[in-house]
């Protein structure tokens, strides 16, 4: 797999930016790679594999390769996990929390890391550090969309993405409330209905219906 370069990690931050959407696998089983196939065509353009099941890493190099899309891993909690995910493939890398080695690592290898945290102190600290363009906060049902309006409205400069326990139709909320991405688990969309296309197009366009 050839290495990232700052190129590629822009177009990452953009594909994020743009789309607004991440698709979480997490646990790999004999339905994933459908699952996966019935994302992409879904238009879903970044996907993470959370590396809590030791699968993921094959799933991350088997989807670089043979598609187009934005593969990322996800539950990376030390620098020995970023190393082998970005060796797989990975053009980012996400954790629940924030850790410097990890951040070394993805800036060492120019591709980009979304750290966790929760709260406004946490997350104040997690931009000061070198290459950080988003933020993940986790969990963002606990926050909730009012949350997240609080705290930018103070902060407007951040760049969050809401994540953790987030249903699919709260997802333009947490949009509406100023996130600049969400982070949706796979397992909350069925291939056997059009509803995953439908929040794809809804997220794009930027069609929100806010409660906040």
């Amino acid at each position: 797999m050839e290495p990232t370069t700052a190129t590629t990690r822009k177009l990452v931050v953009d594909a994020i930016h743009d789309f607004r959407l991440i698709l979480v696998f997490r646990g790999i089983n004999r339905n994933t790679r459908s699952e996966v196939a019935y994302a992409i065509d879904s238009g879903v353009q970044v996907i993470e594999f959370t590396l809590d099941d030791s699968k993921a890493l094959d799933e991350i190099d088997y989807w670089r390769t043979n598609s187009s899309r934005i593969i990322g891993a996800g539950t990376v909690n030390d620098d020995n996990q970023a190393r082998r995910a970005i060796e797989a493939g990975a053009l980012f890398l996400v954790s629940p929390y924030t850790d410097g080695k990890v951040a070394y690592v993805a800036n060492e290898r120019q591709t980009l890391y979304i750290p966790g945290a929760f709260s406004p102190n946490e997350i104040r600290e997690t931009v000061s550090l070198a290459g950080v363009n988003f933020v993940k906060v986790f969990p963002a049902c606990s926050l909730t969309p009012r949350g997240f309006k609080a705290i930018l409205t103070v902060e407007p400069t951040l760049r969050l993405i809401a994540s953790g326990d987030i249903h699919p139709e709260e997802a333009m909320n947490y949009l509406g409330a100023g996130a600049k991405a969400v982070a949706l688990a796979s397992t909350r969309f069925s291939t056997a209905s059009n509803h995953l296309e439908n929040v794809v197009e809804r997220m794009r366009i930027g069609e929100v219906v806010i409660d906040t």
